[in-house]
């Protein structure tokens, strides 16, 4: 029977701890801690793992069940910070190669391999019957062994697009949903020589697909785009000195600027090229060259900036890679250290904070990281989730009611939020209008009227005025940290 680590407890790591010297005395700067978490411990499961955040902040991830052959889903319940598992497709050897992704009305779509009958398949959960909508799609059929890949990405009229490898004719392949038609078309983005087998689809703001993958015939990375007038596919190679392009992840910035993350075999190193179109080329660098590192990189853009996920197979670690804000360059930290670990990684950003799924070889479990920056600004509020004691700067505090969740929103005593944060509170009783004001600010709201950037209201409950901590907070200039697992609220001002 293998060995376990326990489902909920955080395993603390403490990443970073800097200390500098000035005028004689101690200063503190900001350091990491990320937690880990199991999100499935029953057999060896989280192979072609795959996290989103669904736009009302629901944590998914997509993976395959090796010991039963099934594709799994997890989604974490933020009330209880407990993960659900449930098979989605347990109907022969299913499930490898997955990716996830949400639409607007918060539903889970999964690409993902059927290898009995080497078909691309297709998971929809509706969200109202509880039960996901399977199909095939016909047309595809890709090759079976750990080079190749699907990748989804979702139009802004919810309709999914599928990149996939056709190993029949060694081409990079496109399908997307129509659903007028209700149909799938699929295209072939690119048949020069044998490419595919790593690939990565993303959507830009005009829903135009495009596709970074792996030249496997010149072991170079390619990148091809939909031309929308021409109705074909404009190719070009992204980097071509070596054998480069392996585990490739694609995303674009906030001013549509495709980049790509993989891994450069030649040296194995891990690299990232963004596209410049001044140039009209793309510009490379090597983000990590400790050893052996750059596979199962996983990219994406927060606040525009680009972090990577990704294998350290010298120390057979889980790393991390983001762009200094300070100081423009990549910084790389390694997020979990304990075993084999960090195969299949996957990032994904809820409301500032990085969560990473990935394999656990040491254990064979589907596990999840997460960072918490403890910063050093004095001004820190902690709360939990109905629990009457919350800590101001090291100070625990009785509050006169506790946190509650309403909604997937978290509300509290706005006299206590208010007071804290060093504004005022007012109150109308013939308008049922609560007001703050801090700063030259003043944020007035009315009990149980929520507006558009307030989706939960103010509300009485147990005869206090409870109110959003997020939005009060972010509109008076704090930071706002959602620990879901702890079910805990930070609060940096």
């Amino acid at each position: 029977m293998k060995k376990r680590t326990k489902s909920f407890i955080s395993h603390i790591i403490v990443i970073t701890f800097l200390i500098t010297l000035c005028f004689g005395s101690t200063a503190f700067a900001d350091y990491e801690i990320w937690h880990v978490k199991t999100v499935n411990s029953s057999g060896i499961v989280g192979d072609y793992s795959n996290i989103a955040v669904a736009p009302d902040g629901t944590l998914g991830i997509s993976y395959y069940d090796y010991s039963n052959a099934n594709l799994m889903y997890a989604s974490l319940t933020e009330s209880t910070g407990y993960w659900v598992n449930e098979i989605v497709d347990g109907f022969g050897t299913v499930g490898k190669y997955t990716d996830l992704a949400f639409n607007s009305k918060n539903e889970p779509m999964i690409s993902y391999y059927d290898q009995k009958n080497s078909r691309l398949k297709f998971a929809k959960k509706n969200l109202a019957a509880g039960t996901w909508q399977i199909e095939t799609i016909d047309s595809a059929t890709i090759i079976d062994n750990t080079t190749s890949n699907t990748a989804i990405a979702i139009k802004s009229d919810d309709s999914p697009s599928i990149s996939f490898y056709n190993d029949t004719n060694g081409d990079m392949m496109y399908t997307s949903y129509d659903s007028t038609t209700n149909t799938w078309t699929t295209s072939t983005a690119d048949a020069t020589n044998i490419v595919g087998s790593h690939n990565a689809l993303a959507i830009d703001q005009n829903n135009i697909p495009a596709v970074a993958y792996f030249d496997k015939s010149n072991t170079n990375l390619r990148y091809s785009k939909y031309n929308p007038d021409t109705l074909t596919w404009d190719t070009q190679t992204i980097d071509q000195s070596g054998y480069c392009g392996e585990y490739v992840s694609l995303a674009f910035n906030d001013n549509d600027v495709p980049a790509v993350s993989y891994f450069y075999k030649k040296t194995n190193d891990l690299r990232y090229a963004i596209y410049n179109s001044s140039t009209s080329s793309w510009d490379i660098t090597t983000v990590d060259q400790t050893g052996l590192v750059g596979m199962h990189t996983s990219l994406i853009f927060e606040d525009n900036i680009p972090s990577i996920s990704y294998f350290d197979r010298s120390n057979n670690d889980l790393k991390f890679a983001t762009i200094d804000a300070q100081t423009g360059y990549w910084k790389t930290t390694t997020a979990v250290s304990s075993g084999k670990v960090g195969h299949y990684s996957s990032l994904a950003y809820k409301f500032g904070v990085p969560y990473i799924s990935y394999h656990n070889d040491k254990t064979q479990d589907l596990d999840v990281a997460y960072r918490e920056i403890v910063k050093t600004n004095p001004n820190k509020m902690y709360l939990w989730i109905d629990n009457g004691i919350a800590n101001v700067n090291g100070e625990a505090i009785s509050l006169d009611s506790p946190p509650t969740i309403v909604d997937g929103r978290t509300l509290v005593p706005v006299r206590f939020l208010a007071e804290s944060l060093g504004g005022t509170v007012s109150w109308d009783d013939a308008t049922r209008t609560v007001g703050i004001q801090y700063e030259g600010k003043n944020l007035t709201m009315v009990i149980d009227q929520p507006n558009d950037a307030m989706d939960v209201p103010p509300m009485i409950i147990n005869n206090r005025t409870m109110v959003p901590v997020r939005y009060i907070s972010e509109t008076l200039g704090a930071e706002v940290i959602w620990y879901g697992d702890e079910r805990k609220v930070e609060v940096n001002y």
